[in-house]
């Protein structure tokens, strides 16, 4: 860790800020020292190697002699990633939520975006005093939970395989469960968006997702600035609307409409 590094991440920082620290160095250098760790956040070095237990024993590093290292590859959960463009996120959410009608089977995948639309729809002033006036369908255990208490929300969870380091659940069991429905509209979280179609991480979570694609009447794709995916879902010939943050966004991909929030 740099003398800069060092300076920028120093100060009293909570727990939770600390291992979103962490996490940070990890993906910029990809190891830390429980030394330099020590040195940056001011604290004791069994405080640093509690916080380096704690997040290896999620997988989202591997514990060395004197620090940690990066996993190869991972993907955050929500409750760690770091709380950045939160007003982006939100006014995606909200505008994806806009689009829901009284009445719609809805589904929603994804993570941090896909929440945040979960948020809006938990809170439409038209809906809220009304029971079960539309009903979810969601892979997102996060989604789940954030909705599980709702009335004016039918909510269904597809089960399957529970992917540890995204929250979210695929495999055979949950492509089953999707095959039981048809949906109005999906709200698709991406992390990769080409002429070619959106993308994800990989194959396992495409193929999931390609099910739910084929389920929906409507495909709205949401993704944040920072997208990138390596397997296709689908085409862009199923792809209604593109919903995103980025600046950087051209007005269209093929033939689908990009809104800019």
């Amino acid at each position: 860790m740099s003398e800069i590094d060092a300076r920028e991440l120093s100060g009293d920082l909570k727990q939770h800020e600390r291992l979103n620290k962490i996490l940070d160095v990890l993906a910029d250098q990809g190891r830390i020292s429980v030394h330099d760790a020590v040195e940056a956040f001011n604290v004791s070095g069994a405080t640093i190697r509690r916080d380096l237990d704690h997040l290896a024993s999620r997988q989202l590093l591997r514990r060395t002699r004197g620090g940690a290292v990066a996993m190869l590859a991972y993907d955050l959960p929500l409750g760690y990633k770091a709380d950045k463009s939160v007003d982006a996120r939100q006014r995606i959410g909200a505008l994806a939520a806009a689009s829901v009608e009284a009445g719609d089977v809805v589904g929603i995948a994804g993570g941090h975006l896909a929440l945040e639309v979960a948020r809006a729809l938990s809170a439409r002033p038209e809906f809220v005093d009304q029971i079960e006036v539309i009903t979810i369908v969601t892979n997102s255990v996060n989604v789940a939970y954030e909705l599980s208490t709702r009335p004016h929300i039918k909510l269904l969870v597809t089960g399957g395989a529970v992917r540890p380091r995204s929250f979210s659940m695929a495999g055979d069991i949950a492509k089953d469960s999707i095959r039981r429905y048809r949906f109005d509209r999906l709200f698709l979280e991406v992390d990769g968006l080409t002429a070619e179609g959106p993308s994800v991480k990989d194959d396992v979570t495409s193929e999931f997702l390609s099910s739910f694609v084929e389920r929906s009447q409507r495909t709205i794709v949401i993704a944040d600035e920072n997208a990138i995916g390596v397997a296709t879902v689908c085409s862009m010939d199923r792809v209604s609307s593109i919903i995103t943050d980025s600046t950087n966004a051209p007005d269209s991909v093929g033939n689908v409409a990009v809104t800019r929030v």
